[in-house]
């Protein structure tokens, strides 16, 4: 079917008020439009359900995480991204993952400018960036220290 008469049957489809009609799969006729039918409806439910099932929130930190604190490039303050954050963060994206960048420096709107022009322009993929600690499945940051017990903290101190 060549686009043309794609399109002029799912006019027709549109016209004829099967669209409407959730045992028609007006698809399976080669229309472009979106479908309504039972078929369809279960097929995105289970699409959108094994996203929402799959999809983690990760936060990540931005300093000595994402870019070299430790060795700012000549001229900036900011280092480059470290070494595998590029394709790290790539991975988690490509794996349907909410990214949020956690970082003092976007304690202003400037702030958040600043990391986000960085993330733009090293094509860092990113969902949100904010100066306040998100609610995740996961923290990634370099300071952090992972809890198992207040005796092995204190230990660590």
């Amino acid at each position: 079917m060549s686009k043309k008469d794609s399109n002029d049957m799912s006019l027709l489809i549109l016209n004829s008020g099967m669209v409407n009609n959730p045992g028609i799969c007006i698809k399976d006729m080669g229309s472009t439009f979106a479908c309504v039918c039972e078929k369809c409806q279960n097929e995105f439910i289970n699409i959108a359900n094994k996203y929402l099932n799959d999809m983690k929130i990760i936060a990540i930190d931005f300093d000595g995480v994402i870019h070299d604190i430790e060795h700012p490039l000549p001229g900036r303050r900011m280092g480059a991204p470290i070494t595998g954050a590029r394709e790290a963060l790539l991975e988690l994206a490509d794996n349907l993952n909410k990214i949020i960048i956690f970082t003092v420096r976007a304690n202003t709107e400037q702030g958040v400018r600043v990391v986000a022009n960085f993330m733009n322009y090293y094509y860092l993929p990113y969902n949100e960036i904010t100066n306040i600690k998100p609610v995740a499945n996961i923290y990634i940051d370099d300071k952090g220290v992972r809890f198992t017990n207040w005796s092995d903290i204190l230990k660590l101190l």
